[in-house]
């Protein structure tokens, strides 16, 4: 009985461990693709401006 109760815990343990590494994960995949589209986007606008203070000049 008391190991199937300590065989059951871990397996509660176990699966949420997994769940909370899958939502980690993904929580980190979403955070690096959002990096990457802010840095995207510094790049084309300081490309912009570079191009436009050549043009101006």
């Amino acid at each position: 009985m008391n190991l199937a109760i300590v065989l059951g815990g871990l397996t509660i343990l176990i699966g949420l461990a997994i769940l909370i590494a899958l939502v980690d994960a993904q929580a980190r995949r979403s955070a690096w693709r959002r990096i990457a589209a802010a840095r995207r986007e510094v790049e084309e606008r300081e490309h912009a401006l570079l191009y436009r203070a050549d043009d101006a000049a």
